[in-house]
């Protein structure tokens, strides 16, 4: 699978006699473990696979002998059902010196097609790129002919990137990848969402968020009884 080869050589840098630690769960395919762990296993690595219960939310902590195994790995790849991006598991990690890719919802095709097979070299100019012309940015205005009419204040904010190459000790990635990201002081409008959503997947009609004082107030359309299910759980 090409998108193994894309995620262990050219994203992660993966060398030979590096440690790494697959976390799976049980609603991962297993062709997704096996392809990974045999793609580490040929370039020489020490390669470990534990697969735990699928957690019921993004964010919930892995169980205690995840987060120990974690905390000693070269590289970590994540490919669960929920996303562990958003742990002190992860944190702790990196805090070793772990390279992580958290992998939430990847499905088989993605290792064949699409963005599991993207260029990760031209990904991460093009962000670095654009996150150097967003920084210094006062304000952002949003439109689009669906309806997205979204303001935005981030003077002061700080830009990330999200790029796919993770190859410095300590760091961690999405993927697939390919995100410039900040976190408005102030936020209003509405957003139309037409393609897909985080923790829903690919949409077949339109999302829509009513945002004030940098809340979303009103959700409704395609997959909203899901995201405000969702949102009600997260309290």
């Amino acid at each position: 699978m090409i998108g193994v080869d894309v995620i262990l050589d050219v994203c992660m840098g993966l060398r030979p006699n590096e440690s790494c630690l697959i976390v799976s769960d049980n609603m991962t395919p297993r062709v997704i473990e096996e392809a990974l762990f045999l793609g580490a296993l040929k370039r020489g690595s020490e390669v470990g696979l534990l697969r735990m219960k699928s957690r019921s939310m993004n964010g919930e902590e892995p169980p205690f002998f995840v987060r120990e195994a974690m905390k000693n790995a070269d590289v970590i790849l994540i490919p669960t059902s929920k996303s562990l991006t958003h742990t002190n598991a992860r944190r702790e990690a990196n805090k070793h010196g772990a390279r992580i890719a958290s992998m939430p919802g990847i499905t088989p095709d993605m290792l064949l097609e699409g963005g599991l097979t993207a260029d990760y070299e031209f990904i991460s100019r093009i962000s670095e790129s654009l996150k150097d012309r967003l920084e210094g940015v006062k304000s952002i205005h949003i439109t689009t002919p669906l309806g997205t009419d979204v303001k935005l204040d981030v003077e002061g904010r700080k830009w990330h990137v999200d790029k796919g190459i993770c190859r410095e000790k300590g760091g961690v990635t999405n993927l697939p990848a390919g995100e410039v990201y900040v976190s408005p002081k102030r936020a209003e409008g509405v957003l139309v969402v037409d393609g897909s959503m985080a923790g829903i997947g690919k949409l077949s009609g339109l999302l829509r968020m009513e945002i004030r004082n940098r809340c979303a107030v009103k959700i409704e359309g395609e997959g909203s009884s899901k995201l405000n299910a969702m949102l009600d759980e997260i309290g």
